[in-house]
């Protein structure tokens, strides 16, 4: 047994399924503790393996199986999310690989095995960046990324003015940021901001797989604490459960102090870092880099830190984070394109961009205020199908007989725009 765990690097737990489920006095015989040792354990394995994963050749040979059958998919799947199109394409090599063990048998295992990071088997992890004005959003995002594809200005007035949305590869994990303009700051004008609001929703459609609130680690003022009650009011419950703090300038912490230490010394902060389930990080872009990358105090180490949390936010929550309207708007992407739901976004009558910034963070009144408006545009199949039509007076008629007859926001917009394309299609044979 000790050679075992010997070869096991010493990495050993135990729990009893029957008697340790109730608190004892002794805090060893909990399997609550276990548990939280055993989680533990995991996540220095994969910190140890650089984040990756053991696989093997023929772990491989099945993966590569597993992403041809979902093409294959993709062409004819309609309206299926890429978990369902994952699911079908398992099931399908499934099949067809217990079919070969009933007439080969079993399979003889693969001795060309190595612990490595292996490729990304994974949907593209879609992040967004928030925070106010020269809180260090685009910094942020290169020192992820490992690389500078994000610009960054040293001025104030010439930060992040436009969405941006950049997609890498970090630890062969496809990982789409966006980066966003200060959507929560309190001088931002309405004509500046709504067209890049557009922007972020119809960029991480059909939801993002995390929320990075960005702050500075610097003493913190009345304008600071207005951002943070702005972020709380708009962030709903949903939301919050995919949501990180991520603190930067880490340099303006003081000697030893961490950065759970340093929220701890502010109600402000700390509420809103419990409302985040106590996810909460910290780097500097500027001076961590080259530290070593076992000490606190690194960029090397507080990334890792980050993607882990990411990726027990995402195991935690089964998938993104998503919202009625962000499905609508997902299908009206793969349907039209993005420009032509920008499109129709702004020019949603009465819709601010503080009810749309609400309808993405999933405030329920906003989300309702967003899908009605849509439901109210009798001309969305003109906007959506522009590049097909400029029949303005025909797309608008039609909307108005499709939206009446729907039962839904899509059903209204996708018929609308089926009957459209037809009535083009068929003057197209009489030109």
């Amino acid at each position: 047994m000790s050679d075992l765990v010997k070869k096991c690097g010493g990495r050993c737990h135990v729990v009893d399924n029957k008697y340790w489920k109730i608190k004892q006095q002794d805090e060893y015989r909990s399997n609550q503790f276990q548990v939280a040792e055993l989680l533990n354990t995991i996540e220095e394995i994969v910190m140890e393996n650089n984040g990756g994963y053991y696989t093997n050749e023929m772990l491989q040979t099945v993966e590569r199986e597993i992403q041809k059958e979902e093409e294959c998919i993709r062409l004819s799947s309609g309206n299926m999310t890429q978990e369902e199109i994952r699911q079908q394409a398992k099931s399908r090599v499934l099949e067809k690989h217990i079919s070969q063990f009933r007439a080969w048998g079993p399979v003889q295992p693969s001795k060309n095995y190595s612990a490595s990071q292996g490729p990304d088997v994974t949907e593209t992890r879609r992040i967004v960046l928030l925070g106010k004005t020269g809180s260090g959003k685009s910094s942020l995002a290169n020192t992820i990324f490992g690389e500078k594809v994000f610009t960054v200005n040293h001025t104030f007035n010439s930060e992040t003015k436009e969405c941006q949305a950049e997609t890498r590869s970090v630890n062969r994990r496809s990982i789409t940021l966006i980066d966003t303009p200060g959507f929560f700051d309190t001088d931002m004008s309405e004509e500046n901001l709504k067209p890049e609001m557009v922007k972020c929703i119809t960029e991480c459609a059909p939801g993002p797989h995390a929320f990075l609130i960005v702050l500075k680690v610097e003493k913190f003022t009345e304008q600071e604490k207005a951002v943070i009650r702005k972020i709380c009011e708009y962030f709903s419950e949903e939301a919050l459960k995919y949501a990180a703090v991520v603190f930067t300038h880490g340099e303006q912490l003081p000697e030893g102090m961490t950065i759970e230490e340093c929220v701890s010394h502010n109600k402000c902060l700390s509420d809103l870092v419990k409302k985040c389930g106590g996810r909460c990080h910290v780097i500097d872009n500027k001076y961590w880099d080259n530290n070593k990358p076992g000490e606190y105090r690194s960029n090397h180490l507080q990334v890792a830190k980050l993607r882990n949390t990411i990726d027990k936010m995402l195991q935690n929550n089964g998938g993104c984070y998503t919202n009625e309207m962000l499905q609508i708007v997902e299908r009206m992407k793969n349907k039209h394109g993005k420009s032509s739901v920008s499109n129709l976004l702004k020019r949603l009558a009465g819709i601010t961009t503080g009810v749309l910034l609400g309808a993405l963070l999933g405030v329920v009144k906003n989300i309702n205020s967003v899908v009605t408006a849509l439901m109210k545009m009798p001309d969305a199949a003109t906007v959506i199908v522009e590049r097909v039509t400029t029949r303005a007076e025909r797309g608008h008629r039609i909307g108005q007989l499709e939206a009446d007859k729907a039962g839904s926001v899509w059903e209204a917009v996708e018929n609308t725009a089926k009957s459209v394309w037809k009535e083009y299609q068929n003057d197209k044979k009489y030109q």
